[in-house]
């Protein structure tokens, strides 16, 4: 059975914000892995801002 546009819709509404989510967090982690963990909170979002 095929979505309506609608349903599509609200279903691309809930995707976009979640695909966004995963890059902010998978760009975390990398640079938490590059960086290592023990360093203020400031050199992180250096990183993550650069």
């Amino acid at each position: 059975m095929k979505d309506s546009p609608r349903r599509t819709a609200e279903v691309e509404q809930v995707l976009v914000p979640e695909k966004l989510t995963r890059r902010i967090i998978g760009a975390a982690i990398r640079v938490h892995r590059s960086l290592g963990p023990g360093l203020l909170e400031s050199a992180y979002e250096t990183c993550l801002g650069a």
